[in-house]
Parts: C-alpha cells; structure tokens; sequence
C-alpha cells in the first residue's frame, strides 16, 4: 500500500510539472505570436486613423479597430502575467485575479493586477487598499470590469511621465475606486471609442453605483462609488435583508 501510494503520489508531482510547463509554453506562444500580432495591429490602426489622406469615415474605422485591439492587449497582458505565476505561489485562481471567464470575487486582488498591467505598460503606478468591507459578488464583478476600463483609459491616454494612482477604499458605508493622471497633450491622443465612460456609467448604475469624472489643467480623476451592501440609506440592515 506505501509503494502504492507513494508510486501515486510521483504520478501526480509528474503530472503536476508537466502541467505547469505547458502552462509557461502556452503564456509564451501567446505573447510571442498574439500579443505581438495585436500590438502591431494597434500601432498600424492608430498610424491610419492619424492619416490626414483618408476619408474621415475610413480614419474613424480606424481609431475604433485601434481601440478594440489596445483593450484586448490590454485584458491578454492580464491573463499571460497570471499564466506566469507558478500555481505553488498563486494566491487566487486565474479567473479570480483578472476576471476572465468567471465572477471575481477578490477585488482587491483584481483591482491590483489592473494597476500592476498599467505599471507594465511603463508608468509609474501607486495603488493603495484601504477598509476590509466586503463587496458582493456582482459588485466585485462589475467593479473589476470598471477598473480594467480606468486601466486601458490610463494606457491610452495618459502621460507616461507623470504619476498614476488607483485607490480602492473597502468600506465602511461605501466602496470607492479611484483613478488619477496627468493626460497627454490634445494632439498626441490615442484614438478612443467614445462609449467607455458611457459604459462604466451603466454598469454602475445598474448596482445602485455612480461614475463621476473631472479633469482640472492637465488632470484626470474619475472616481466609482457603490454603497456597502450592509448599508442602504445610512441604515445597517440586518443579515437576512442584505442582498
């Protein structure tokens, strides 16, 4: 029964390794061939939709194909860094930490891969978690998604030389999520698709949850806010009434 168990016990550790350098081989043909297909895809998208000799309608195209292929590069650089992380010391499940394929339920864990994508893409980043309120599973998940937004807002148009900052604040009667930056000159935009905020706006909205944006000489701050599930208008609501 000991060489039985023990001849298992080899299988699985076998089985385990092979797992994980498949895993590794998978991240680095992604990032080999895909990542580097929808860079250059973006790049020559944002190049066109700059081209003063194109139709306005064919450069709009343009910046929209550009847009949607920065904001897949965006949630694929989530998942390869999560790829890459050895199982032994991965805290959260893949789909915990970046959102993909299933509801979050870490926030903070997922809100932190989102500033630690932004610090990838070469600026200077400084995310901070504040309170221990525990958000619901949908407002998790809709605040993830709020924040993979703010994220790829911050990559395309903020000024890499000036600092970034993501705070989330868990509690007690409201969880915040806030970004700021510095945006770069008018001219040297990034084409945008226009329906972020609008976007960010409506999932908010359909949590009980508000967007608010002001930009002030040069700064961008936009912030999102929902009520602590355990909290409606001020009242602490007993267990068996909270959603």
């Amino acid at each position: 029964m000991r060489f039985i168990e023990a001849s298992r016990l080899a299988d699985a550790k076998q089985a385990d390794a092979q797992s994980e350098e498949m895993r590794l081989e998978i991240a680095r043909e992604m990032h080999d061939l895909v990542a580097y297909s929808m860079s250059q895809t973006a790049l020559r998208a944002q190049r066109a939709a700059a081209d003063t000799s194109y139709p306005q309608q064919a450069r709009d195209e343009f910046a929209a194909l550009e847009a949607t292929a920065s904001d897949a590069l965006h949630e694929l650089r989530l998942l390869l860094r999560t790829l890459r992380q050895p199982s032994s010391i991965r805290e959260q499940p893949v789909s915990t930490a970046t959102g993909l394929g299933s509801v979050v339920t870490d926030l903070s864990t997922a809100v932190g891969a989102v500033s630690a994508d932004v610090s990838a893409a070469g600026f200077a980043v400084t995310y901070r978690h504040l309170g221990d309120a525990v958000p619901t599973r949908i407002q998790a998940s809709t605040l993830s998604r709020v924040a993979r937004e703010m994220g790829a807002n911050i990559i395309r148009h903020a000024d890499s030389g000036a600092p970034v900052t993501i705070t989330l604040s868990l509690g007690p009667e409201l969880i915040r999520l806030v970004s700021t930056n510095r945006v770069r000159d008018t001219g040297a935009h990034l084409p945008r698709s226009g329906t972020g905020i609008l976007g960010m706006r409506e999932r908010l909205a359909a949590i009980g949850g508000t967007l608010t944006t002001l930009s002030d000489n040069g700064s961008w701050m936009i912030t999102a806010i929902v009520p602590v599930a355990e909290y409606r208008s001020g009242i602490l609501l007993p267990p068996e009434e909270q959603p």
